[in-house]
């Protein structure tokens, strides 16, 4: 064969799209680039990798899979829907359909939710507050979105498939925060106005409004004991499962040992049911939090189940701690599941890290994947599906992106 790296390419590149064509049932909703597909022989089970067939017998078998300067592009545009999508779901199960339906105004209701704000209304603070954060980000855009693409990097060979869609994101998310920096003009200047406004809140008679109202205080006092005993007070017949572990976070602040058991307690309590629970009690055994030493003894699989729930900081550890191993196999294993996870939108919101971790993976699989036998571009392929059909499923509920 004279370009062998080709059929490296079209495993690491496209396997999961292969798959999805062959096995649909292990890979749920899933939403790739636009494939035309024949009926292929069953892939083996991740235990029994075996070699993949020949390129010659790939093209019999009918696939139109894009190659290195042909084939069909990936469709950048159903992407950027996609993201869209999520994100607007994210919106409508965090806030609400009122509060979304603010967001969606042409001024991003940035008025009506200074309005409800001023008059107590927690979630509209965090609406707005969110919604003005994003306006401040597009001010100074992420390392993406400033990234050069092929041509401005004046690279002489055509990019690979992957790199000409990657290269087309950075181009749209561009346009897309030079549109957001215009319509956002009034919440840069407007927040130091509403903060200032929120201060002087009058309805207190919601649960949200007076946890809002004792975190304020706490912004001004940095009384941490006074903000533990509200928060405690709000807890009073109160099943709150946000709210316990809101106040399980502050125990955890503590410069009391006492104080800081009780909140490691409640998280390990909350872990068993409530998935951000398990996420925050794996950051604090395996790099600590608050005022509490990191415990590596007891963090067992924590941090792997964190990753396959999707939380971006698991997977960014993942992919590290493989790398710091040199375990190629398993970084493209997790950063494969990650490029699952975004096609599917599940990093557009809260902040969006769906263009820095598209541009990462990018770069993984250029980097390692043509230095890595067909059969391990098969396992990799392997342990990215077998995280799809254990934890898909959950990890885009929690993401809002089902």
């Amino acid at each position: 064969m004279r370009h062998p790296f080709i059929l490296v390419f079209v495993l690491s590149m496209h396997s999961l799209a292969l798959v999805a064509a062959l096995r649909p049932d292990l890979l749920p909703h899933l939403r790739l680039p636009r494939l035309h597909a024949a009926k292929l022989p069953e892939l083996p089970k991740p235990a029994e990798p075996v070699p993949p067939p020949p390129r010659e017998e790939v093209r019999k078998a009918g696939v139109k899979a894009p190659l290195p300067g042909e084939g069909m592009p990936i469709d950048t545009t159903a992407w950027l829907q996609r993201q869209s999508q999520a994100r607007d779901q994210y919106v409508q199960r965090h806030f609400g359909p009122r509060i979304a339906q603010l967001l969606a105004a042409p001024d991003a209701g940035l008025d009506a939710l200074a309005d409800l704000a001023r008059h107590g209304d927690a979630q509209a603070l965090e609406a707005w507050s969110w919604r003005a954060d994003e306006c401040q980000s597009a001010d100074h855009p992420p390392s993406g979105v400033l990234a050069s693409t092929s041509i401005e990097k004046g690279a002489k060979d055509a990019p690979s498939t992957l790199r000409q869609f990657a290269d087309s994101i950075v181009e749209a998310r561009r346009d897309a925060d030079a549109q957001l920096a215009l319509a956002c003009a009034k919440a840069n200047t407007d927040r130091a106005l509403l903060e200032t406004s929120y201060r002087e809140l009058t309805n207190l008679d919601s649960p949200a409004a007076r946890q809002a109202a004792a975190e304020l205080q706490y912004e001004q006092d940095a009384d941490l004991d006074q903000l533990i005993a509200r928060l405690r007070a709000l807890l009073q017949g109160n099943d709150d499962v946000a709210a316990q572990r809101n106040l399980a976070t502050h125990l955890l602040e503590s410069a009391d040992a006492a104080q800081r058991e009780e909140g490691l307690t409640m998280l390990q309590r909350l872990s068993s049911s409530d998935n951000d629970a398990l996420s925050e009690l794996a950051q604090c055994l395996g790099i600590g939090c608050g005022a509490l030493a990191p415990r590596p003894d007891q963090v067992g699989d924590l941090v792997e189940r964190s990753a396959e729930l999707g939380f971006p900081w698991a997977l960014e550890r993942e992919i590290t701690d493989a790398m710091r191993r040199s375990k190629d196999v398993e970084v493209l294993g997790w950063s494969r599941y990650r490029q699952w996870l975004n096609a599917q939108g599940c990093f557009a919101a809260p902040s969006d890290l769906s263009l820095r971790f598209l541009l990462e993976d990018t770069q993984l699989e250029e980097s390692l994947g043509p230095r890595i036998a067909p059969g391990q571009n098969l396992s990799a392929n392997n342990i990215a599906v077998s995280r799809v059909q254990r934890s898909g499923a959950a990890a885009r509920h929690r993401a809002a992106c089902d």
